[in-house]
């Protein structure tokens, strides 16, 4: 059946061209994360490649912040580099996100292959898994789509190691698994990361139930230490920053927000079951998307039918098991697995159980696959299954029918708004359509599984892409118009810390017209001494905010904000920085957390020579010891280094930074007039290029492995 191969592919061609449209029309999608982060943040990358500035630490938000550690944006990422160092901005972004989900279908169509799949539904089932709900509704967070790109390559490349007969084979699948897993790393979303490894780990148990040699998962283990040593250079610098995040702190409660509520179960069989959206959460509606559309269910009810005739039936039953795990990881805090799952050192730092939910996609785009090679077996060699066998399609048809009914006359129960029967009928009518054509198909009906095709490519692609195009300000803008809508009073110089405004998606924004956002909003916030609370006047000016929002979009400048650079000769000890800072002059003295001594002299001058992300030279001149502060963030990865100009003897030393006002970055400078650089050099970066050396020197030694045949083999070849 080629004309069906051609069928699923232009179908799934279809679904790629709202990736697209972006690319061809210079414009970027700007829902959510993606106007309020990824946009802006990217832009902070860019900027800093093509100026040849420091990638490890960014100024633009919180006050300084150590974006390359934070590894959203995965700066370390060969591909990365590329984009953003040679591309403009939007097309960047736009190749990046196009790249993840071509990478993401080629994966899952090879993975279908090596799983013996028909070619029709290898391509039905990389269809179904790229655009999944999932997949489209996290189209917003560009890093973990790129992870889950991997996940299919990760898992193709362990199981050939896992099963590989010759060394050759070997070499080359430990290679490419090393290679993939470090990638993977540094893409940026190390919670997927995690949820790929689980994957792994169901992998391995499919491997062990067909009594696959035990040794090829010591490879498969080392592939993936290997890969971790690669992608050390992100992993070290990653750990300083969870460490100094509020993350660290953080209760179970916090662990496990974004629980999927069990009564979003009822997506399986009617998808729009609340008012106007998927679920019954009003935030964050990507975080909770079950629905992978009607074709994925109804195959749910086809296994029942088939349960005795299917082929790969060890397979689907491991996939349904690995598929219900993940729906009760998922659950989080409303069932105690997860919650155990908390015990596990670094696991807190994670939350939203609810992304568990790509496990569930996964499996279930597989079965999806493996479903319509059995229907597709059925049309061309039959036999026709009997009217009366097809019960268990009738199911989730039921229960939409019922679901939609019901809930149209409880709208308003304990808060919920459900659906109307206007509103969720065209959905009920879609699972009712597409239970009718698997029963067709299994009748022998030969056009009713083309139809199919089509009917599951629009119902996933209308769910998915609805949402993408959603935001009300307009999905698709240029990075300019998307700047313009930034609230910058006229006044304003580039450069200048604004306090960030979190409607809109209007958070970071701001970063793209040149200016400082205060505090900003990143993935691993730092935990700050002083409020972080927006409005409080002694915090913004401490931190040398210049202008503070009253009502959007309308913005005054702050009385009396701290200089960027200033001597003080006033340094007072505090165990509650919070409280006293609101008893001083915070432009006259300062609160530190241990003593600074022998301070003289009446404030000396400082001119700011170089101020650049990451580095940051001034010029003191003082007629004695005085403590220099600045409104840069402090972070242990700072060193600073002071030469003497005139009226001092040393000509080169090293000043210990010190925290001053609990965040912000200090030093303590002699009399004199003396050039002090500011560089922010974090030890971890340091190590973590050893590891990388050392894992990609590993790889190296192992790659002529994969080409050099031994002595034997050879003379077998010659005789």
């Amino acid at each position: 059946m080629r004309r069906l191969t051609a069928l699923v592919a232009a179908c799934a061609a279809a679904l790629f061209v709202p990736l697209l449209l972006p690319l061809l029309t210079h414009r970027v999608y700007t829902l959510d994360d993606l106007g309020s982060y990824n946009v802006p943040m990217r832009f902070v990358y860019a900027e800093a490649l093509g100026r040849g500035d420091s990638i490890l630490w960014t100024p633009s938000v919180f006050g300084g912040f150590s974006v390359f550690g934070e590894s959203q944006l995965g700066m370390a990422h060969p591909w990365h580099l590329l984009l953003y160092r040679f591309l403009p901005l939007a097309s960047a972004v736009n190749i990046e996100i196009l790249a993840s989900y071509v990478a993401l279908f080629a994966g899952m169509l090879l993975l279908l292959k090596h799983a013996g799949l028909t070619v029709e539904s290898r391509w039905f089932g990389a269809m179904v898994f790229t655009f999944s709900g999932y997949n489209l509704y996290h189209l917003i967070h560009v890093n973990i789509i790129g992870v889950v790109a991997h996940i299919p390559w990760v898992i193709l490349t362990a199981h050939i190691l896992a099963t590989a007969e010759n060394r050759q084979t070997r070499a080359r699948a430990f290679a490419a698994l090393a290679l993939l897993f470090a990638s993977q790393i540094l893409v940026g979303q190390p919670q997927h990361v995690w949820l790929g490894l689980l994957t792994l780990v169901a992998m391995t148990l499919y491997v062990v139930w067909n009594n696959a040699p035990l040794a090829g998962l010591v490879y498969v283990g080392g592939a993936l230490v290997t890969g971790i040593l690669v992608a050390g250079i992100q992993i070290l610098p990653m750990m300083d920053v969870v460490r100094a995040s509020e993350r660290a702190a953080w209760s179970s409660a916090d662990s496990l927000s974004f629980s999927l509520a069990p009564i979003d179960i009822v997506q399986l069989w009617l998808p729009f079951a609340f008012h106007d959206r998927p679920t019954i959460e009003t935030l964050s509606l990507h975080e909770f998307i079950i629905y992978n559309g009607a074709f994925c269910t109804t195959a749910m009810a086809w296994i029942g039918v088939r349960r005795r005739a299917l082929e790969r039936g060890r397979l689907v039953v491991l996939l349904l098991l690995f598929a219900a795990v993940a729906v009760l990881l998922a659950l989080g805090k409303y069932v105690g697995l997860y919650t155990l799952m908390l015990e596990v050192p670094g696991m807190h730092w994670f939350r939203a159980p609810s992304r568990h939910l790509v496990l569930y996609h996964l499996s279930i785009s597989v079965v999806a696959a493996i479903v319509f090679e059995d229907l597709l077996a059925l049309v061309r060699r039959g036999p026709q299954i009997a009217w009366r066998r097809l019960w268990p399609l009738a199911i989730p048809a039921l229960l939409s029918v019922a679901t939609a009914i019901v809930l149209s006359r409880m709208s308003g129960w304990r808060g919920y708004q459900f659906s109307s029967l206007v509103e969720s009928g065209p959905w009920v009518l879609v699972l009712l359509a597409v239970t009718l054509l698997f029963a067709l198909t299994a009748r022998g009906v030969r056009w009713a599984l083309p139809l199919l095709v089509i009917v599951a490519a629009a119902d996933q692609g209308y769910f998915g892409f609805q949402y993408v195009f959603s935001d009300p300000n307009q999905p698709l803008q240029t990075v300019a118009a998307l700047a313009a809508r930034a609230p910058v009073p006229p006044e304003a110089q580039p450069g200048d810390l604004l306090e960030a405004y979190q409607g809109y998606g209007l958070a970071n924004v701001p970063v793209l017209r040149g200016f400082r956002v205060w505090p900003g909003y990143v993935g691993l916030s730092p935990r700050l001494t002083l409020p972080r609370q927006s409005r409080d006047l002694v915090t913004e000016r401490v931190a040398g905010v210049k202008w503070r929002l009253t009502r959007y979009p309308i913005m005054e400048p702050v009385p009396d904000p701290a200089p960027r650079a200033r001597l003080l000769t006033a340094a007072r000890v505090s165990t509650n920085i919070p409280a006293d800072v609101r008893r001083i002059d915070i432009l006259n003295e300062a609160l530190v957390a241990e003593p600074v001594e022998d301070l003289t002299g009446p404030p000396g001058s400082v001119r700011i020579i170089e101020d650049r992300p990451g580095r940051i030279t001034v010029e003191t001149t003082t007629s004695g010891r005085q403590l220099l502060a600045l409104t840069e963030r402090f972070d242990p990865g700072w060193q600073i280094a002071e030469d003497a100009i005139q009226g001092a003897s040393a000509a080169h030393s090293s000043i210990r930074p010190l925290r001053v006002y609990g965040d912000f970055l200090g030093g303590v400078v002699d009399a004199g007039v003396h050039r002090v650089v500011f560089e922010f050099r974090p030890r971890s970066v340091e190590y973590g290029l050893i590891l990388t050396g050392i894992g990609l020197l590993m790889v190296a030694c192992v790659v002529p492995l994969a080409f050099w045949k031994r002595t034997e083999d050879l003379g077998a070849l010659r005789n």
